[in-house]
């Protein structure tokens, strides 16, 4: 699983929501929600393709996407302390 880090360098287990396995292409948010910034353009269909990819190379069905990757953080291999969620 690709390290994804917020800006201090600890590790974002779910990634602003993408490893929840809920942004797709066609996600939607309430206006003045931050994910429409952060979800702008092509990004949720790059996401996607991209959860895609770890799905089939882990094995995994999306409904164990969240908790895998919380434990992929917590593992500590080579990461320092984890943030599960965004830095706001």
């Amino acid at each position: 699983m690709r390290r994804r880090c917020d800006r201090s360098g600890r590790r974002v287990a779910l990634d602003e929501g993408a490893l929840t396995g809920s942004i797709r292409t066609g996600v939607t948010f309430p206006e003045g929600d931050w994910r429409n910034w952060y979800f702008r353009d092509d990004r949720p269909a790059r996401v996607e393709k991209r959860v895609d990819a770890i799905l089939a190379d882990l094995g995994i069905d999306v409904a164990e996407l969240p908790s895998t990757a919380l434990r992929f953080a917590l593992a500590g291999q080579a990461a320092p302390p984890s943030s599960s969620g965004c830095a706001r």
